[in-house]
């Protein structure tokens, strides 16, 4: 059954890697590497808390008749309850564009899909729909699901901007803002390593990736997310 007032628990899970700042200056070389090389691979990450691990995730992507779908599991701990997030769905090898999601937290259950209809992009949960409008800058970020970074990271090259919008379709279920600013706001290529300066709404982070923009981790305050496979 699936808990459609899942306020509360959403509220205690949301870990976004939000962040802060200003500022414009753009990739100085694409990698080789294309989204659609993500193809029948996986991807491990894991986000700590300081010393503490916070999630494990795997995710798997395949391709079939020219269509990549993905699955992704993730397990959080949090207030001492696993929480279990199961996703799934496609990309057009640029970016998401089908995207569910299912949480198990403390015994109840939400579903939440993202779609993208032409130039529209529909964000559900229960009875609740927000709708977002499709533009090129427009991603998907959510909540606690790390491959959705590295997903983006091989997307930034060739978005020809430094400036997004990040919606974040979990939000869904707890309030009706879900899409924020997201902004490169510096990115240094040297021996080899990508170091990318972010804002996300009203925080502001650091990613760290090879110049194939492989993920390695990324830093906000205390937390840091791994790319560990």
């Amino acid at each position: 059954m699936i808990e459609k007032n899942f306020r509360p628990s959403i509220r205690r899970l949301l870990f976004a890697l939000f962040l802060l700042g200003a500022g414009i200056i753009y990739a100085q070389q694409a990698p080789t590497l294309t989204v659609a090389n993500t193809k029948d691979e996986s991807w491990d990450f894991t986000i700590r808390v300081m010393t503490q691990t916070f999630a494990t995730e795997t995710v798997f992507f395949s391709q079939a008749e020219g269509v990549t779908t993905f699955t992704a599991n993730a397990v959080l701990f949090s207030q001492g309850q696993p929480a279990i997030l199961l996703a799934s769905g496609k990309t057009d090898d640029s970016r998401i564009v089908e995207y569910a999601l299912d949480v198990d937290y403390n015994g109840k259950r939400t579903m939440i899909e993202a779609t993208v209809k032409g130039d529209v992009l529909e964000v559900r949960s229960g009875e609740k729909t927000v709708t977002l409008p499709w533009t090129p800058n427009t991603i998907l970020l959510d909540n606690n699901m790390s491959f959705m970074w590295q997903y983006f990271l091989y997307y930034y090259p060739y978005a020809g901007t430094n400036d997004f919008i990040a919606v974040i379709p979990q939000l869904v279920a707890s309030q009706d803002t879900i899409a924020f600013p997201f902004t490169i706001q510096r990115a240094v290529e040297s021996d080899g390593t990508v170091t990318l300066n972010f804002s996300l709404a009203s925080s502001l982070g650091i990613i760290n990736a090879s110049n194939r923009y492989r993920l390695s981790h990324i830093q906000i305050g205390v937390t840091k997310m791994e790319r560990t496979r």
